[in-house]
């Protein structure tokens, strides 16, 4: 992967940003997408790994990773469904 390529991911990845407060973050469900995953339950194993190694290796996982909901459409209501932020 070139500079080029690098570049373009991340200007990609930074158009799913949202910021709070200052604060800039992503959720899961908007990456999923663009990563290459097509069903929750494939990335979600993704992300537990990813929570997993930030433990092995002694990261503070509740620094990279909590626990979200997002709404989505069900029909004519909407729903909480799991993410990470």
């Amino acid at each position: 992967m070139d500079s080029r390529d690098i570049e373009k991911w991340r200007v990609e990845l930074d158009s799913y940003a949202h910021v709070e407060d200052g604060v800039e973050y992503w959720l899961a469900r908007d990456l999923m997408e663009p990563l290459g995953y097509t069903q929750w339950r494939n990335f979600e194993t993704a992300v537990k790994r990813s929570m997993a190694s930030c433990d092995t290796n002694k990261m503070p996982v509740a620094a990279h990773f909590a626990e979200a909901s997002k709404m989505v459409d069900a029909g004519i209501a909407k729903r909480a469904v799991k993410d990470y932020s």
